[in-house]
């Protein structure tokens, strides 16, 4: 019998990212690029029993993001900007489908590379140093792939995938024989907290949510740093339906490990403070200055991060 897929979903970030490598993303297409995008994000690696989660050196992951820059925008070396984008969790291996995707040999796809998207909006910001305290916003919609409660801790851990189309994996899924790829994503709800403790809603596989939260963390294998989830602290859900089909738990196709080679990156979450570096002749996507010129460094209100908020 023909296994059907849940319904698709989506699933959305907001935040500050640190933008560099900008690059032509096709060919005969000036205006499409590239970036690798630093997002602001807490690694954990975790044994495969899921115990015992263990903190990377540092916090920060990349994003591969597109961007149709229809203004013609001049994009520096690095710098900071507000995105909206569309993401999926990044395939693992060498994906030839999508040209000049890593930017030096020892990064990874699916590794290094956590996020693929589409930015749908793009915003110069002023300073870098709210780059480092901003966790993304995310909304997404998806139907419950696992309600799991631990009675040892009285905690209820939710799952979703939430499956898109982007334009960066078109070519890919063609040749996968897939539609639409994903991003895992885990809810864990304390029953405990005063918010959970009076009532908690009924949750069910095959329920259609909708969810908002800050995304806190990516959590990979120990043994090979490969992606498993990303880990969303909650600001509201709500059921919104239920899905005629039970939804299949992610099943992303993995490929080789083999690097592609380009030039590395230049900024790093531990040094976000410094500012790029002059340089006799920098490569510019086009000769309009108009982002180069706006803003300085001031006084901007950063987003409050999940332990600030709960606090």
């Amino acid at each position: 019998m023909t296994q059907l897929s849940p319904p698709a979903g989506t699933a959305t970030i907001s935040t500050i990212v640190v933008l560099e490598n900008a690059r032509q993303a096709e060919e005969g297409s000036p205006k499409t690029l590239l970036f690798d995008a630093h997002v602001y994000l807490d690694i954990f690696d975790i044994e495969d029993s899921g115990e015992d989660p263990t903190p990377a050196e540092k916090p920060g992951t990349l994003a591969c993001l597109r961007y149709f820059n229809i203004h013609d925008h001049a994009f520096e070396d690095y710098g900071a900007y507000f995105i909206v984008a569309n993401v999926v969790k990044a395939h693992e291996g060498n994906d030839k489908a999508i040209p000049n995707f890593a930017t030096s040999k020892e990064l990874r796809v699916g590794v290094d590379y956590t996020l693929v998207g589409d930015i749908t909006m793009l915003i110069p910001a002023c300073s870098l140093q709210y780059v480092t305290s901003t966790f993304p916003f995310l909304y997404a919609t998806a139907c419950l792939t696992s309600v799991n409660k631990d009675t040892r801790t009285n905690k209820l851990t939710l799952q979703l995938a939430p499956e898109q189309f982007t334009q960066m994996y078109k070519e890919y899924n063609k040749k996968a024989g897939v539609k639409k790829t994903s991003l895992p994503i885990h809810c864990v709800l304390d029953l405990e907290s005063k918010r959970w403790k009076s009532r908690v809603p009924n949750f069910q596989v095959g329920h259609i949510v909708t969810v908002s939260g800050f995304l806190s963390s990516v959590w990979r294998s120990s043994k090979e740093s490969k992606v498993k989830h990303f880990m969303l602290d909650i600001d509201q859900i709500n059921i919104v339906g239920k899905a005629s089909i039970r939804p299949q738990v992610d099943t992303t196709t993995s490929g080789s490990d083999t690097p592609l080679k380009r030039k590395g990156l230049q900024f790093d979450f531990s040094r976000s403070t410094s500012t790029p570096s002059p340089a006799a002749k920098r490569p510019r996507i086009s000769e309009d200055s108009s982002l180069s010129s706006i803003g300085s460094e001031g006084d901007v209100p950063s987003t409050p991060t999940p332990s600030q908020r709960k606090s």
